[in-house]
């Protein structure tokens, strides 16, 4: 009969199950870390989005003064009769028309900011739920495996106890 020899190095599987137990702390650490981007994500459409409604309020407003000029200019002038009175009507249909487009942009520039920024929250929610979901999975899956890892090492020390007192 040939011998059979059972035996392992104990210290090496606690160090493996250390190591199961570690790589289950990163996984809830990459899920906090991927918490954080999508906020940063969520930032940066809001920016975005701002800097969009800003550089429009610019246009908006440089458009809405040069027809305020062009009005001035037109009453003061020593232009008199139907013309100049149709003049005025027109500029003033005119800043009635630019009114309601830039009144109707601004409507939808708003309604897209809150598209994005209602995008950029489901996201963040996407990923707070199911990411942080699956690496709270890996992260008991690698305890479990830390724990089985213990559990065998513990069951060979009984072993190694046993087959000494045999």
């Amino acid at each position: 009969m040939s011998a059979v020899f059972i035996g392992g190095n104990l210290e090496s599987i606690e160090q493996v199950a250390t190591r199961l137990d570690a790589s289950g702390t990163k996984a809830l650490a990459t899920s906090s870390a991927s918490d954080s981007a999508a906020e940063t994500l969520m930032v940066a459409v809001d920016d975005a989005m701002a800097e969009l409604v800003r550089r429009f309020g610019e246009v908006a407003s440089e458009l809405t003064d040069d027809i305020t000029q062009a009005h001035s200019q037109l009453e003061g002038t020593d232009w008199q009769g139907t013309s100049r009175e149709n003049a005025i009507a027109i500029k003033a249909d005119l800043q009635s028309q630019v009114n309601r487009v830039l009144g109707s942009a601004t409507e939808s520039l708003n309604a897209e900011k809150d598209a994005f920024h209602a995008r950029a929250e489901a996201l963040v929610a996407g990923v707070r739920q199911e990411f942080g979901a699956v690496m709270s999975n890996v992260d008991v899956e690698y305890r479990n495996l830390a724990l089985a890892s213990r559990k065998t090492r513990d069951n060979l020390m009984a072993a190694d106890q046993t087959i000494r007192m045999g």
